[in-house]
């Protein structure tokens, strides 16, 4: 990030961490927001804590298994213009 979501100061540093956590929340998603995404459910998202610390938002897969507390593993997908950050249980 170019500044401190909460201060707003510039700058910062890049750590670089394993990228293993532990779930600290998460949410089932069973209907799609729009027609582009119905193929896409059911999914869930959680709010992962990280090993090296931090907490980032991402699917996690299989999405039927997660559950508070689990321990998460990262997973890049890549699309046509991007690449997305995953989890997948451990």
């Amino acid at each position: 990030m170019p500044a401190c979501p909460y201060c707003g100061t510039a700058g910062g540093v890049d750590v670089v961490v394993a990228g293993t956590g532990t779930v600290y929340s998460w949410v089932g998603v069973k209907r799609a927001m729009t027609p582009a995404f119905a193929g896409e459910v059911p999914y869930s998202v959680a709010t992962v804590d990280l090993d090296g610390g931090g907490r980032v938002f991402a699917r996690v897969t299989p999405s039927g298994d997660v559950a508070i507390g689990i321990t998460v593993l990262p997973e890049f997908v890549d699309h046509d213009s991007w690449t997305e950050l995953r989890f997948r249980i451990a």
